[in-house]
C-alpha cells in the first residue's frame, strides 16, 4: 500500500512538473513591437512553441546589409522548423528606409520595429548586427555580432527538432520601473542632451543629411551651455559601439566642458523613448518642457531656450 502510495505521489509530481514547464512564459511574451504596417503587437504572438532566430539590425548599418543575404537563405532553408524574425532597431529610421531593404535583400520573413527599446534592453545590445538563436524550452543559446559555424549548425539541429549542446546564455533583467537620477544640482530646468559618439562620421557618406544634423547639434549645445551654464546640463551618449575610449575622443574632439557619460543600461534611452540621434530635452519639474531633433536652424534654437 505504501509502494503505491509513493508510486502515485511520483505520477502526481511529475504531472505538476509536465504543467509547470508547459506553462513556463516565453522569454519574449509581452516584449510589444510595431509592424511594417504600424501595428503593435507582441513578439510572442508571431512565434509560439518553436525556436527563434531574431536578427536586430539598422538600415544603416552597413555589417547588417552584408549579413542580410545569409539571413534570408537560411530562412528559406530552415524556416518550416524555426521562427525568423527580423528587428529594426527603430533608431534614426524612416519606414522607407526599412522597405527599401526589405525589397533590395528580398526578404520574406516577419519584420518588426523594437519601437520601446525593450528588446535591445532584454539582450544587451550595444552593436548591431546582433543575432540570437532561442530553442523550444526558451534558452538563448547564441548571441553574436556575426554568422558562424557554429549559428549554421545550430540552425540545421533545431530544424530537425535537436536541441544543439550549446549553453544557456543568461539575459538582462528586466529593471524598467527602477528610478533614475539626473543629478540635478539646482531648482533650474535640466538639460539632456542625447547623441552618439559615431553619428556624426560613420552616417557621413550612407546619411549625409543625419551626420550633417549631429555635427551641427554639438556645435549648438556648446553654444547653449556657454550661454546658459547656470542650467542643470548633462549629455548621454549611446551604448552603441561606445566605451569610455570613444567617450573620451569624442569629448576632446568637440571641446565639451559640460558633464559627458554613456547610458550603459540605456534606462535613460527607454525613460525619455529617445529613437533618434541626437535629441535635445528640458526637463522642468520633472516634465519635459521642450525637445529639439531638428538642429538646422540655431536662431530658432536660441529662441526657444530664451524662455528658460
Amino acid at each position: 500500500m505504501a509502494r503505491k502510495a509513493a508510486y502515485l505521489l511520483i505520477i502526481l509530481k511529475l504531472q505538476l512538473w509536465c504543467i509547470i514547464a508547459h506553462s513556463e512564459p516565453s522569454i519574449l511574451q509581452g516584449i510589444p513591437v510595431k509592424t511594417i504596417t504600424n501595428q503593435q503587437i507582441t513578439l510572442d504572438k508571431i512565434s509560439a512553441n518553436r525556436a527563434v532566430y531574431l536578427k536586430i539590425w539598422a538600415s544603416w548599418c552597413q555589417p547588417c546589409r552584408k549579413q542580410m543575404p545569409h539571413f534570408q537563405k537560411s530562412y528559406e532553408k530552415y524556416s518550416e522548423g524555426i521562427d525568423f524574425i527580423a528587428v529594426n532597431l527603430g533608431i534614426n529610421e524612416s519606414m522607407s528606409a526599412i522597405t527599401d531593404i526589405q525589397q533590395t535583400f528580398s526578404l520574406t520573413m516577419p519584420i518588426v520595429i523594437d519601437h520601446t527599446g525593450q528588446l535591445a534592453r532584454l539582450f544587451d545590445l550595444k552593436g548591431t548586427p546582433l543575432n540570437i538563436l532561442i530553442d523550444k524550452k526558451g534558452k538563448v543559446i547564441y548571441r553574436s555580432h556575426e554568422t558562424s559555424e557554429t549559428l549554421d549548425n545550430a540552425l540545421k539541429l533545431l530544424s530537425n527538432s535537436i536541441t544543439p549542446d550549446l549553453p544557456s546564455i543568461k539575459i538582462a533583467q528586466n529593471d524598467n520601473n527602477r528610478p533614475v537620477n539626473i543629478n540635478a544640482k539646482t531648482d533650474r530646468p535640466t538639460v539632456l542632451f542625447f547623441t552618439s559618439a559615431w553619428c556624426d562620421w560613420y552616417l557621413e557618406k550612407t546619411r549625409p543629411t543625419m551626420s550633417a544634423n549631429c555635427i551641427n547639434s554639438q556645435n549648438i549645445m556648446n553654444e547653449l551651455y556657454k550661454k546658459n551654464p547656470d542650467l542643470n546640463w548633462t549629455g548621454v551618449l549611446s551604448r552603441l559601439w561606445t566605451t569610455e575610449k570613444e567617450l573620451i575622443e569624442y569629448q576632446k574632439k568637440y571641446r565639451i566642458k559640460y558633464p559627458l557619460y554613456i547610458d550603459d543600461k540605456n534606462r535613460l534611452f527607454t525613460r525619455y523613448k529617445i529613437k533618434t540621434y541626437p535629441t535635445l530635452i528640458v526637463l522642468k519639474n520633472s516634465e519635459i518642457k521642450l525637445k529639439l531633433e531638428d538642429f538646422s536652424d540655431l536662431k530658432s534654437i536660441i529662441e526657444k531656450f530664451s524662455k528658460f
